[in-house]
């Protein structure tokens, strides 16, 4: 699962119209797992999306202490996020 379905994994849930699942279609072979997202990935994806609900949530997820910064910080390079990253930073710092 993902957005804010899964944000509400680590942090107060927001009102939301929508449930983001994602599907492997090679079966595992334990069965059926249940994917949800971790907190630096939510924060990757929403601040790729950029709206102003996604910084808040990148902001709720960091300051609930969800977030490995490291972890954040090579998503952010991996995907070309600084900018977006900077957006955030000028918000909410």
């Amino acid at each position: 699962m993902g957005g804010a379905i899964a944000a509400s994994f680590y942090i107060e849930a927001v009102a939301t119209e929508d449930l983001d699942i994602f599907v492997f279609l090679q079966p595992s072979p334990s069965g059926l797992a249940v994917l949800v997202v971790t907190a630096d990935y939510l924060c990757a994806i929403a601040l790729q999306t950029g709206r102003p609900k996604d910084f808040q949530r990148v902001h709720g997820l960091i300051e609930a202490g969800c977030v490995a910064p490291a972890k954040l910080r090579q998503l952010i390079q991996t995907h070309n996020l600084q900018e977006r990253w900077n957006d955030y930073a000028r918000r909410y710092a």
